[in-house]
């Protein structure tokens, strides 16, 4: 059987009642996937195994695996999971395939908005909504008097205030490990500013008053990071939270709920 890789993408949220709905068939072709190693993938991998001859493979380093994996003839896996950044280079390689015929015919209970299409074609079907949210502990604010901060300049105030208390180790946390995290958390900030990456005329536009604010914006949170911050990813800052050594974080909201670990670190709010 002729399969390229089909993607299944982290974008969109499915009813919980999805996640936890048994098998209505049993499957007797064998199938694999590689995907991100975050809990919300190892729900959804779960209940996929409980389908039979099905084999996850759960890494944080997906991203610089997949192109090459799927690249071979044959491809070693033949489901990926993928986010709105990680999919460009399969698409470009032309190592996933179309989904349409497939959700013609077994799609009937998806929803518009889950289906991700490039050019006209269903290049993924989304599972889940992942945005990066203001992670705190309420105990700590609460403890020192500060508001809950709604700006970048609120939350530098609030860290100077937790680090002149000396209440945890490190006032904030970050994903700033080199690579894809920096370059996430730069976009990101740098949409938040208004920036837009590409003029009209689709030349690009980071030299301006966003770009600059958002690496001044970077360099001063760096005052408040454990020194070891360019290997700081998701889970780095996820373990910081259990282990009560910050206070703040802009996080993944698929590692909130983890980070939020009853006995270690209270009173998470996002």
């Amino acid at each position: 059987m002729y399969l390229k890789s089909i993607v299944t993408a982290g974008a969109l949220t499915i009813a919980a009642t999805a996640a936890t709905a048994e098998c209505s068939f049993e499957n007797d072709t064998k199938i694999s996937m590689l995907s991100a190693g975050f809990e919300a993938w190892k729900a959804v991998t779960d209940q996929m195994s409980e389908c039979g001859n099905f084999e996850a493979e759960l890494d944080q380093e997906f991203r610089t695996k997949q192109p090459a994996a799927f690249a071979a003839s044959p491809s070693l896996y033949h489901i990926g999971g993928v986010s709105n950044g990680t999919v460009t280079p399969l698409l470009n390689e032309g190592t996933i395939r179309p989904l349409d015929d497939l959700v013609e015919k077994y799609g009937q209970d998806l929803t518009p908005n889950q289906l991700i299409r490039v050019d006209g074609k269903i290049m993924a079907i989304a599972m889940m909504v992942n945005t990066q949210h203001l992670v705190y502990r309420r105990d700590v604010l609460e403890d020192l008097g500060i508001e809950v901060p709604t700006t970048y300049d609120e939350v530098l105030a609030a860290a100077e205030k937790i680090e002149e208390a000396g209440v945890v180790d490190y006032p904030l946390g970050a994903t700033m490990m080199s690579g894809w995290n920096l370059a996430q958390d730069f976009n990101n900030m740098f949409y938040g500013y208004g920036g837009e990456f590409v003029d009209a005329e689709n030349l690009p536009t980071i030299n301006n008053e966003a770009g600059v604010k958002t690496l001044e914006t970077l360099k001063a949170i760096t005052a408040y990071l454990d020194p070891e911050y360019l290997v700081s990813d998701s889970t780095y800052v996820q373990q910081q939270f259990q282990q009560g050594k910050i206070a703040m974080a802009n996080l993944w909201a698929s590692r909130a709920g983890a980070a939020e670990d009853e006995g270690r670190a209270k009173s998470l709010v996002w």
